[in-house]
């Protein structure tokens, strides 16, 4: 995110560079450069924090090869600066799980925090200083931390058993290491029922995650069974006629 957001204020300093005749472009260049090169202006102290930020970028422009690196066709490309400033990196080996996932974006970007292990559990917030207990709000019996709210408590594993059962995947239930190892096999896979599994993992999740803060707030929450329903329906709701009928046998 850090990169990303270097690259989106890189063009903001594309913009006062190039794009002069826009208003605030222009409220810039009145109060502050008034006619000098962009690059070697000496700004004054009482020039807005986020302003100054913007304006020092260029810097970072000269160190990666100019504007003429970042630019497709006169014009700036985030996208072409932001990789030129991550570098190159290997690919994650789950990345099928998420980004070939039919499921509702809302459960994408939980189910990728929650791989990347940046869900705010308890765990974490004890370390933090925030909570003074870790015990898991769903099961009360294990402290909570990301692997055992997926899939080691009790109330998720029951969920996910049973999603498995409907499926007709008849293995045991793993901790969420494991699982996604299991769902990144599975999104090699054409057939409707691994398509199926893996909009299933990530509603899972978002599901689970969605009780699991009722529970630490409201103290209330809703039980397996009655979860699973309303999982199975968002997952209808974005699943095909084909993969749909899976769903009634």
């Amino acid at each position: 995110m850090c990169w990303w957001n270097k690259a989106a204020v890189a063009k903001l300093l594309w913009a006062i560079t190039y794009k002069k005749d826009r208003l605030w472009c222009k409220w810039v260049h009145a109060y502050y450069i008034k006619g000098r090169d962009v690059g070697s202006t000496q700004w004054p102290v009482n020039m807005s924090w986020p302003l100054r930020k913007i304006l020092n970028s260029q810097s970072l422009i000269d160190s990666i090869g100019g504007w003429s690196a970042v630019s497709k066709g006169g014009v700036f490309s985030t996208q072409i600066m932001y990789h030129l400033l991550m570098g190159p990196c290997d690919k994650v080996s789950w990345r099928r799980v998420i980004f070939h996932n039919k499921a509702s974006p809302k459960s994408i970007f939980v189910s990728w925090l929650a791989v990347l292990g940046r869900l705010p559990t308890l765990d974490r917030l004890l370390k933090w200083k925030i909570v003074d207990s870790n015990v898991c709000p769903l099961c009360s019996c294990m402290p909570e931390s990301t692997q055992h709210l997926f899939f080691e408590c009790s109330y998720s594993a029951a969920i996910w058993s049973s999603v498995l059962a409907c499926l007709q995947f008849h293995r045991p239930v793993s901790q969420l290491d494991n699982e996604v190892v299991l769902m990144t096999r599975a999104a090699k896979r054409t057939g409707d029922r691994f398509k199926l599994l893996l909009m299933f993992f990530a509603e899972c999740l978002y599901g689970i995650w969605l009780q699991r803060n009722a529970k630490v707030y409201t103290h209330s929450c809703r039980s397996p069974l009655d979860l699973l329903r309303d999982i199975k329906y968002r997952v209808a709701c974005r699943a095909t006629d084909q993969q749909r009928n899976l769903l009634l046998m």
